[in-house]
């Protein structure tokens, strides 16, 4: 058994996990997740702002800290759509570097995806399970198609929270008219760019029922807003599903709230109020594009993954 540390630098969030490690059993000791918005911006200028890369760096110092105290074996620390899309990633790695000791790995979407799928795979009652796995994040959302340890079918786009949120003008709130137009052009992307591929790997799939993953955060917040708790509460969480009825309503109901009515609701950061708007569209839009009754709450991914990597 040893304790290891794993970040996730995101577009929108940076997020440690520290665990206890025996074979494929993850313990988490110590979970974190700070919103530096890493992205904003970006997708204007092509680069990392210097205010977000230092939020960044000072996040990574505690974070290691918060390993040192553990006795983590190792301290291992990925960034992900944000840093690879950016002409100044270098400029990110050298900030962690002299805040933290740490070298980045910035991966690539492929590589994420695979992550993520055996970060999905690591609780226990989904061995054999067909899944979908959809992780939405903020400048890019993973699919993930497989029935077994490897996937059959993985692929990123670039379709996240952060990225669409910097290209639309919403109001406040949005309105029911705003999250119908957001919708189509969801399904027109769903239609041309991920079906044509994707639809042959599903079709090669037994006849078992299809069951769409959530991994990440919009979900849990998803779980959290239902429950109208504060409190992470991973069994609770992830026996937690959303109907396409259910999604469509919680959906309309966050477009059609003002951003300080969101941003009050049980269960959801006030800063998470404005990107949990295009999350919970994405997910509505591949439940229906795909047509999968309902969604399942995961709160494990990337970082459970990498655990399992060493």
């Amino acid at each position: 058994m040893t304790t290891r540390a794993v970040v996730d630098i995101g577009t929108n969030s940076v997020k440690l996990l520290i665990a206890t490690v025996d074979g494929t059993e993850i313990d988490p000791l110590d979970q974190q997740s700070v919103q530096t918005r890493l992205g904003r911006g970006l997708y204007e200028t092509r680069r990392l702002s210097t205010e977000a890369i230092a939020a960044t760096a000072k996040v990574l110092a505690d974070y290691r800290a918060r390993a040192d105290s553990r006795r983590a074996s190792s301290f291992r620390v990925l960034a992900t759509s944000a840093a690879r899309d950016a002409e100044n990633g270098h400029e990110l790695a050298a900030a962690i570097r002299a805040a933290s000791g740490a070298e980045l790995e910035i991966i690539s979407g492929d590589r994420e995806a695979a992550l993520v799928y055996a970060g999905v795979r690591s609780q226990s009652d989904r061995s054999g399970q067909t899944v979908l796995a959809v992780d939405v994040g903020g400048g890019s959302t993973e699919f993930i198609l497989g029935d077994d340890e490897a996937p059959l079918f993985s692929a990123s786009y670039q379709l996240g929270t952060v990225r669409m949120l910097s290209r639309m003008q919403l109001g406040n709130p949005p309105g029911g008219a705003a999250l119908e137009e957001c919708l189509t052009n969801l399904r027109r992307l769903l239609a041309t760019e991920v079906a044509p591929r994707l639809g042959p790997a599903m079709s090669q799939l037994s006849q078992a029922p299809l069951e769409v993953i959530g991994p990440g955060g919009t979900t849990t917040f998803l779980a959290r807003i239902h429950h109208a708790t504060d409190e992470f509460d991973r069994q609770r969480f992830e026996a937690t599903r959303f109907s396409v009825v259910d999604l469509r309503s919680l959906t309309g109901r966050l477009w059609n709230m003002s951003q300080s009515e969101r941003e009050n609701l049980p269960g959801l950061p006030a800063n998470r109020a404005d990107v949990i708007l295009l999350g919970t569209a994405i997910y509505l839009a591949v439940l229906e594009q795909f047509n999968v009754p309902h969604l399942r709450v995961c709160t494990r991914g990337l970082r459970f993954g990498l655990l399992l990597e060493h």
